[in-house]
Formats: C-alpha cells, structure tokens, sequence
C-alpha cells in the first residue's frame, strides 16, 4: 500500500504502450487495466503526468469526435476509454488537462453512443466536470444538448442511469449563477 504509486510508476509505460496498440487483444485489457489504475486519485498526478492525448485519441475513435457516426474502435474499448475518463474527471486535479483535450464535447458525442454503459459513462464524466465551476464554460450548447437529449423524452431501464448523471451534470451548472441565463436558453429548466 505505502509504495503502489512507486510501483505504478513503473509499470505505467506499459500500460500505456498497450493501450496505444492498435490490436485490440492488447488494448482491451491494458484499457481495463488502466481504468482501475484511474480509481484510485492517488495515482491521477502520475497518470496524468505522462498525458491524456492517448485517450483522448481513443475518445474520437470511440465516437467522440467531430465525426460522432463513425465508431473505429470495437464498442467494449470505447466503454473502457469513457470509464478511464469518468475515473479520471473524479478528482478536480485532472480537469485542466481533460479540458485541454475537449473531453466534455468528446464525452457530449458518447451521450448518443448506442451503448448505454458507454452513455452513461459519459454523463457521469460530464456531471463530474460540472461540478467544478472552472468546467462551466466549456459545458457550451453542445454538450448542454446532450445533456438536455438525456434528461428529456422516454427512458429506457437501461438509460435511466445515464439520464440521472445528466440531470445532476445540469444540476451542477445550476450552482453558477453565470450559467442561469445560457441554461434557460436552452430550455434547460423543461426537461
């Protein structure tokens, strides 16, 4: 326990390498692997030390890029790579270097993601960026729409989950009074 962050440190690089393969028997597991490593924020200054640019690769590919149809990557590693970044936006030490990535609009695109544990993951990495006021201004309109499409319209079981983040991701936005106006333009306050 005393030394895990030492021995992180060492095995890290690996974990990284894998993740970066391109064969999804090595990155799915070293995915995994790293989503764990995520848990724990003892570990985020490390992790983040070394760059997020790799996931936030893996989020585009997952769905969370511009071009948010085309999924390149197999709909388990995109799951892993929105959980690594649910772990990672837990602890507000991460959030600057998420925000240099555009993970909320990344993780807004994966809203719509066909898998609801990916949605949901999603929503929850949004809802624990909006906890944190230095996240509001980049919540713009498109991530507020996605966060809107989730809170409104029939739920299934399986989404209810992702539709609770969400509501508590606006509810987040709605502890800044300099988000009232820009929630209310977007009918925020219907859904």
């Amino acid at each position: 326990e005393e030394n895990k962050v030492d021995i992180v440190k060492n095995i890290f690089p690996s974990v990284k390498s894998l993740v970066q393969d391109d064969d999804e028997a090595c990155r799915l597991p070293a995915l995994r692997t790293l989503s764990k490593l995520c848990e724990n924020e003892d570990l985020h200054e490390m992790i983040i030390a070394h760059g997020v640019d790799y996931l936030v690769y893996l989020l585009e590919m997952a769905g969370g890029g511009n071009d948010s149809t085309v999924h390149r990557i197999s709909v388990e590693v995109g799951r892993e790579v929105a959980r690594c970044l649910v772990n990672l936006s837990g602890s507000e030490t991460t959030h600057t270097m998420l925000l240099a990535g555009n993970v909320p609009q990344g993780l807004a695109r994966l809203c719509r993601h066909d898998d609801g544990t990916t949605q949901m993951y999603s929503a929850l990495g949004l809802m624990n960026m909006s906890m944190n006021k230095l996240c509001h201004e980049y919540m713009n309109d498109f991530v507020l729409e996605r966060l809107n499409e989730l809170c409104s319209g029939n739920v299934t079981s399986e989404k209810v989950e992702s539709r609770r983040y969400a509501a508590l991701a606006i509810g987040g936005l709605c502890t800044n009074i300099d988000c009232h106006s820009h929630l209310l333009n977007h009918n925020v306050v219907s859904s």
